[in-house]
């Protein structure tokens, strides 16, 4: 399982304002992105524009928006934005799940975190967003 770049995408702010944008394409190889996308993993084009772990404000002392997960949350990210017509939410968030425990996010985030965006969405869109 890998991230390429291995440090992360080079990223910039938009406009001088939040999200940030991909200067350079990101790809993750995993045994999850190998079964959705095959031989080449899910790759992030330049220009894709990530707000990294989007989570509230009031939680971010606890999680901020950026950290080990920083990678994990952009392949999400582009997940639910891009490709919500070629793969299941759950495989997104397995995904994101997978990918934190490869970049050594301890458990005690991982899974707050995980739990957070499989069941976050009966929260934020009253139940009616990306069904699965």
């Amino acid at each position: 399982m890998t991230f390429t770049p291995s440090d992360g995408p080079l990223m910039k702010l938009t406009d001088g304002n939040w999200p940030l944008t991909l200067k350079e394409p990101m790809t993750y190889q995993s045994e999850i992105a190998y079964r959705l996308f095959g031989p080449s993993g899910l790759v992030v084009p330049a220009g894709f524009r990530s707000d990294l772990a989007s989570v509230p404000r009031l939680f971010w002392r606890l999680f901020p928006p950026f950290g080990k997960y920083s990678l994990a949350a952009i392949a999400h990210d582009y997940c639910y934005a891009r490709l919500r017509d070629r793969m299941h939410r759950a495989d997104a968030d397995a995904l994101f799940l997978e990918a934190m425990e490869e970049r050594g996010v301890p458990k005690r985030e991982r899974y707050p975190m995980y739990w957070a965006v499989r069941y976050g969405n009966y929260f934020t869109a009253g139940g009616k967003g990306w069904a699965g």
